[in-house]
């Protein structure tokens, strides 16, 4: 009984925390809602089932202004909920929990929970549980791009929210079922649910919803490039969000704006929405809708010959979306850069991006998955305009033999195409697969060569009397096995596209001691490595520059069985990649280093630093310091100019 206390008391302290945090870092203050719902949840004197309803209540309250602590609260309600059978607070806890999962792109589970929600509604005979279960699944496959679904989810919806007489939320389904078809570019239906669905929240004088209908429409109308309504509805969508003075609202239609802009060509003009957008996104900390605004803004900047500035502005988007593993964010991402590219004639980088596209997505799978969805859309028009389908079968056989040869003989042509297309896409499958294998072999075969290199500099060595010959026959030994490392990561780890930085050099350090017979108590190794993938061309140079910095420490930094540190640093900068190798010990002589040109090693280095179009640094006062700034490297899966 005591431990159950004492985690309430602590879940109290960090709810409460987050909520302090939140209200000081908006600078304003709650609403009364909020305020009386704190109020309710935290008090002991209420029931459990009071106190788990207002923790519920909070949590879809902060769903966008603190989704932690929305799941926080959450949390607490789960402590709360009773262990009976499921009942209508269970459904309101889950029902909840659903939607908030779906803010945090956790679809898999949005869709588990919401179908519990489902199954209960069913299993009591509640309509309008059932609709608001139906509802928030189609919300929820829309955002998860399962359109079959969505639309289904969302016809169902409809037709209980009708029977309950629920005008609202039967406005808010037919805007998501409308959202759906424009998303699969059904246009004309599209525009049919929308103004529908627009005039009901007239009628009712239902302004969020106009103002969401009205931004839809906006956005149907910029795709079928009818710019002035499109401008009108924008219009009165801002002027809603402007008098409930709604930050967020404003900001969505500020960049809205600066997407219609930015379609008609007025560049100069988008530029200005669109930046106006992201600060605003700033402020509200709605921060992951500028991964596409940003990317739409570098397209705006090179259609006005800003090339540099504006492809390094979408590259920049393109990886944080890749980062993050945002798919929705990184597709749209990837239309922007294939069409602005492609239209500045920077056509190689434009079939760069095509390809990134084609690895996303299966043509064959969008013309199924269309066909699907039409197939489901015209049995529900079938089942809701039964006058309409009488009379187009009437049309059909009076006179339609020759409308029903034609779409024959369209289907066929359609078939053929899509066989013909699924039979490309698996020979290029089939021939990616072939490649993949390749180059895997290659790999293989190149680090076993290398090794059997190893192998014979390692026999020489010990047939050599002259302690110089073995010192320069263990060196290239080390030279050799830097490389080979690079192979063996690349077959080890299947990933032919780069190697891992940090990985890599961790074993080259490794190697090196194993190579030298190094004390690991007497000369040790630190470093601090960002995490970066970078392509075999720029990997192979830079290894062998920095085994030849570390094995130079390791021979000369340390004499008479001194103990050491070596450190090495590599971080990446806007200048390019720097690199720092440094050891604390007897140091080195500019003199020194001057008069040494005329070493292998050296010269290798000065090779390689041409070719890496690097500066190199070196300081010998307490211990040596090598540093470079290296300019020409190439990040895996990226061309040269578009590291950003």
């Amino acid at each position: 009984m005591a431990a159950q206390v004492k985690s309430i008391l602590i879940c109290r302290t960090l709810c409460i925390l987050f909520i302090l945090l939140n209200s000081v870092c908006n600078g304003e203050a709650q609403p009364a809602q909020i305020d009386s719902l704190q109020e309710l949840a935290f008090r002991t004197q209420y029931s459990d089932r009071e106190r788990a309803a207002a923790f519920i209540d909070l949590g879809w309250e902060y769903r966008t202004t603190n989704l932690d602590s929305a799941l926080v609260f959450m949390d607490m309600a789960a402590k709360l909920l009773p262990d009976a059978t499921y009942d209508t607070l269970h459904f309101a806890y889950d029902y909840t929990l659903g939607r908030l999962y779906r803010y945090e792109r956790n679809y898999e589970e949005s869709q588990a929970v919401l179908n519990r929600c489902l199954a209960y509604a069913q299993s009591i005979s509640d309509n309008d549980k059932m609709a608001r279960s139906f509802y928030a699944l189609s919300v929820t496959c829309l955002d998860d791009l399962k359109y079959d679904q969505a639309i289904a989810y969302a016809q169902k919806a409809r037709t209980l929210f009708r029977e309950e007489s629920n005008t609202e939320k039967e406005i808010s389904t037919l805007d998501i079922w409308a959202t759906v078809l424009r998303q699969i570019f059904q246009l004309d239906d599209a525009e049919e649910i929308y103004l529908e669905a627009y005039a009901m929240a007239k009628d009712i004088n239902s302004t969020t919803q106009i103002e969401s209908i009205s931004n839809h429409l906006a956005g149907l109308y910029t795709l079928q490039k009818k710019f002035t309504e499109a401008i009108a509805y924008y219009n009165e969508a801002m002027a809603i969000n402007l008098a409930n003075n709604n930050r967020q609202g404003i900001a969505n239609v500020t960049a809205y704006l600066g997407h219609l802009f930015r379609a008609k060509k007025e560049y100069s003009t988008a530029v200005e929405y669109l930046k106006r957008a992201i600060a605003l996104n700033e402020e509200t900390g709605a921060t992951l809708n500028n991964i596409t605004l940003k990317s739409e803004l570098g397209s705006a900047l090179l259609y006005m010959g800003q090339k540099e500035e504006g492809l390094k502005l979408m590259v920049k988007s393109l990886n944080e979306a890749q980062k993050n593993k945002y798919d929705k964010e990184e597709k749209n991402v990837l239309y922007t850069l294939y069409n602005a590219t492609y239209d500045n004639g920077l056509y190689k980088e434009a079939a760069y991006f095509t390809r990134l596209q084609l690895g996303k997505s299966r043509v064959e799978f969008d013309k199924l998955l269309r066909s699907k969805i039409n197939d489901l859309n015209a049995k529900y028009k079938r089942e809701e305009q039964d006058r309409k389908i009488e009379l187009l079968r009437a049309q059909l056989l009076a006179g339609g033999a020759s409308f029903l040869f034609l779409l024959i003989v369209i289907s066929l042509i359609i078939f053929r195409l899509y066989q013909k297309l699924k039979n490309q896409n698996a020979v290029i499958e089939k021939a990616l697969q072939e490649k993949e294998v390749l180059l895997k072999e290659i790999h293989h075969r190149v680090k076993n060569n290398l090794q059997i290199v190893m192998s014979l500099l390692n026999i020489q060595s010990r047939k050599v009397k002259d302690e110089k010959a073995v010192e320069a026959l263990q060196e290239g030994r080390a030279r050799v096995e830097s490389m080979s490392l690079i192979h063996q990561t690349l077959y080890r780890k299947g990933d032919l596209t780069g190697v891992d930085l940090q990985d890599y050099l961790n074993r080259l350090c490794q190697s090196i001691l194993d190579t030298y017979q190094l004390d690991k108590n007497r000369i040790r190794f630190e470093s601090k490595i960002e995490p970066l993938v970078l392509d075999v061309d720029s990997v192979i140079p830079l290894g062998l520059i920095i085994n030849e910095l570390l094995t130079n420490s390791i021979k000369h930094a340390f004499p008479h069985q001194k103990e050491g540190i070596v450190y090495i640093d590599i971080q990446e900068s806007n200048e390019g990649l720097q690199l720092q190798v440094a050891d604390n010990g007897i140091g080195i002589p500019v003199k020194a280093h001057k008069n040494s040109r005329g070493t292998f090693g050296l010269e290798m280095i000065n090779t390689f630093k041409r070719k890496l179009k690097a500066d190199v640094t070196i300081m010998g006062e307490e211990g040596t310091r090598v540093m470079m700034l290296i300019r020409n490297y190439q990040k895996a899966g990226m061309p040269p100019e578009m590291v950003a």
